[in-house]
C-alpha cells in the first residue's frame, strides 16, 4: 500500500510540477512582454527628444515590480541611453543586443554573470528604427515559487498519506482481528483431542467475533463445526463400542462355527482303511463353506463339502442349518440322492431369502473302496490315482434350497488302495491375484500332481501355499475349503 501510494504521489508530483513550472514561466513571460511594450511605447518621444533623464526615471520605477531584474534602453546606434545596472550594463547583454536586429518581440534565456539565469525580453522601438528596450525577468523567483508550491503540495500529500495509512491500519485491524481469532480457533481445533473429554477452549475466541459479514458467517460455521465434532465424537464412541461388541460376538461365532466342523485328525484312529483331512478358511469372520464326515454304519462313511451362497453372518446361519440337516438326513436315509432330495425339500419350504447351497455328498464303503455320490451343483472333485490327477465327470444337479422336488441321481466309482479323492469349493479355483487373475482348475490339477500323495495334510497345506503365492497379498474374496480322502494302500486284516 505504501509503495503504491508513493508511486502515485511521485507521478502526480511530476505531472503537477511540470504544469506549474510551465504556468509560472508563461506568467513571467507575459509579464515581461507587457512591461517591455509599455516602456517601448512611452519612450518613443523621449528618445526622439534625447531626454535621457526622463527615460531613466521611467525605467527606474519598473524595478519595484516583483521579478524585474533590470531594464535598459539602447538607441538605433546601439548606444545605451538608460539602464538600471550598477555600474554598467554587462558585456553579455551588450554583445547580445549588437546581434539583435529583429523587428518583433524576442524572449530568450541568458546566463548573466552575477545574475544567473535570466529571461531577457527585448522589444523594438518603432520596429527598431530608434532603438530597443530590454527587460530582464528573474527566473530564480520562478524556481523559488515552484519549489514552494511543490513543498506545500508534498506536505499536503504526506498528511493525506498519514491519514490514509492510519485509516487503513484501523480498518485492517478491525478486519484482521476476527481473522486472528479464527486462526487461533483453527489451530486449537487441529490440536484438540475431542475424544479425551476435555473442554475445547476455542469458543472464547469465537465469542469475540460479533461482525455480521462474511467473517461472522465463518465464525458461525466454526461454532457449528465444533458442535458437530462433539456430537460426532459421541456417535463415534457409541459406534466403536457397538463395533467392538459385534467383533467380539463375531469372534465367538467364528469359534462356534469352527467347533461345528471336524477339526481333530485323524478323526477315526480305529479305522486304518482310509485317511481323511480337511480345512476351511473363511473370507470374513464367519463363512458359508462347510464340510463334514461321519459314519452312518460300521463300514460306510458319509463325507460332503458345500458352499452356501453369499458371505458373512447370513451364510454362516444358513450353513449351520444345512449342515445339521445333511448330517441328520444322512444318518437316516443313507443314500446320497435321498439325502439331497430330503434336505432340499426342507430348505425350500421356507426360503424367502432365496439362499441356496451347492453340495457334493458321497458315501464310501471303507472296506471295498466303493464311493456312491450325488452332486447338487458343486465343483467336480479330482481323482488322484496311478494314472495321475484328473477331474471326475459329474452329472448335472441343481443346488439345494431354491426349488422343492428336485431329483438327484447317485453315481458310483471305486477307489483302489492308494487312490485319493480331492474335494474343494470355488474359493480355491476362483482365488484372485493382484492382477485379478483366477487361480483356475488347470493350476489346481497341476499343483496336485506335485503335492504329497502320502499325507493328505501335506497335500492340503501345499495347495494352500500355492493359493497364497498366487494371490500375492491380494485380499481373499471367498471362503477356501478343501477335503481329501484316501484309501489305504494295505487293507487291514
Amino acid at each position: 500500500m505504501i509503495g503504491m501510494f508513493a508511486l502515485i504521489a511521485i507521478v502526480t508530483s511530476i505531472s503537477l510540477g511540470q504544469e506549474l513550472h510551465k504556468a509560472m514561466t508563461d506568467e513571467y513571460r507575459t509579464k515581461g512582454i507587457a512591461i517591455t511594450k509599455g516602456i517601448a511605447t512611452s519612450a518613443v518621444g523621449l528618445i526622439l527628444n534625447r531626454d535621457a533623464s526622463t527615460v531613466q526615471a521611467t525605467i527606474d520605477q519598473y524595478l519595484d515590480i516583483r521579478g524585474v531584474l533590470y531594464v535598459f534602453v539602447v538607441n538605433d546606434e546601439q548606444e545605451v541611453i538608460s539602464h538600471t545596472f550598477v555600474p554598467a550594463v554587462p558585456a553579455e547583454l551588450l554583445d547580445f543586443q549588437r546581434h539583435n536586429d529583429d523587428e518583433y518581440t524576442q524572449v530568450r534565456t541568458l546566463e548573466i554573470k552575477d545574475l544567473g539565469t535570466v529571461m531577457d525580453v527585448s522589444e523594438p522601438i518603432l520596429s527598431g528604427l530608434i532603438g530597443y528596450v530590454h527587460v530582464g525577468m528573474d527566473t530564480g523567483l520562478i524556481k523559488k515559487a515552484f519549489w514552494h508550491a511543490m513543498i506545500k503540495q508534498q506536505v499536503i500529500i504526506l498528511v493525506i498519506f498519514v491519514f490514509c495509512v492510519l485509516g487503513a491500519y484501523l480498518l485492517m485491524g478491525k478486519i484482521s482481528s476476527p481473522l486472528v481469532h479464527l486462526t487461533k480457533t483453527a489451530h486449537r481445533l487441529a490440536r484438540h483431542d475431542f475424544s479425551s473429554g476435555s473442554v475445547f477452549g476455542g469458543e472464547k475466541d469465537l465469542q469475540k467475533i460479533s461482525s455480521r459479514d462474511e467473517i461472522g458467517d465463518l465464525a458461525d460455521a466454526f461454532r457449528t463445526l465444533i458442535t458437530e465434532l462433539h456430537r460426532s465424537i459421541e456417535v463415534l464412541k457409541e459406534t466403536t463400542a457397538v463395533k467392538e461388541r459385534i467383533e467380539s460376538e463375531l469372534n465367538i461365532a467364528t469359534d462356534i462355527q469352527a467347533s461345528l466342523l471336524p477339526r481333530i485328525f485323524p478323526p477315526f484312529p480305529d479305522h486304518s482303511e482310509f485317511d481323511i483331512y480337511a480345512s476351511m478358511v473363511p473370507a470374513k469372520e464367519v463363512g458359508g463353506d462347510f464340510y463334514d464326515f461321519f459314519f452312518i454304519d460300521e463300514k460306510n462313511l458319509c463325507f460332503l463339502i458345500a458352499d452356501v451362497s453369499d458371505k458373512g453372518v447370513p451364510a454362516a446361519l444358513y450353513m449351520m442349518v444345512a449342515k445339521t440337516l445333511l448330517k441328520t438326513e444322512g444318518q437316516r436315509l443313507r443314500e446320497p440322492d435321498k439325502i439331497l432330495f430330503s434336505v432340499n425339500n426342507i430348505l425350500a419350504s421356507d426360503n424367502e431369502s432365496c439362499m441356496f447351497t451347492t453340495v457334493f455328498c458321497a458315501i464310501i464303503d471303507v472296506t471295498t473302496g466303493e464311493v456312491r455320490f450325488a452332486n447338487a451343483g458343486h465343483n467336480p472333485p479330482l481323482i488322484i490315482d496311478a494314472n495321475g490327477v484328473r477331474y471326475l465327470t459329474l452329472k448335472p444337479g441343481l443346488m439345494v434350497g431354491p426349488i422343492a422336488g428336485t431329483v438327484y441321481e447317485t453315481e458310483r466309482i471305486f477307489l483302489k488302495p492308494g487312490d485319493a479323492l480331492f474335494l474343494y469349493t470355488d474359493g480355491v479355483t476362483e482365488a484372485r491375484s493382484q492382477k485379478d487373475e483366477l487361480y483356475g482348475e488347470l493350476r489346481l490339477q497341476k499343483a496336485l500332481q506335485f503335492a504329497s500323495k502320502e499325507k493328505l495334510s501335506e497335500m492340503i497345506y501345499f495347495i494352500s501355499a500355492e493359493l497364497t503365492r498366487h494371490a500375492n497379498s491380494a485380499p481373499q474374496s471367498d471362503d477356501i475349503t478343501m477335503l481329501a480322502i484316501k484309501m489305504a494302500k494295505k487293507r487291514p486284516v
